[in-house]
């Protein structure tokens, strides 16, 4: 079971480096012809991150914080559409 959520934890922060640098990648090119792949990306990687929150979920039978909770995850997808 540890190595269960050593894996979902690693995940968790390799999704969430991969975000940030995109966001910072989407806010330099932010008008270009690239600039609608990269938000693609993102949503991608939004994706990952509700379904490890899933996991990480059923493996702790709820007894640690998620990584994000629903709430989080629709303010971000909607503050993407502004």
């Amino acid at each position: 079971m540890n190595e269960n959520m050593k894996i979902i934890t690693d995940a968790r922060l390799l999704i969430k480096e991969a975000a940030m640098e995109h966001c910072r990648v989407f806010n330099d090119l932010c008008g270009s012809s690239c600039a609608e792949a990269i938000l693609s990306v993102l949503d991608g990687e939004m994706r990952m991150a509700v379904s490890v929150q899933k996991l990480e979920q059923f493996f702790t039978n709820g007894e640690a914080e998620p990584a994000a909770n629903e709430y989080e995850v629709n303010k971000f997808k909607n503050s993407e559409s502004l």
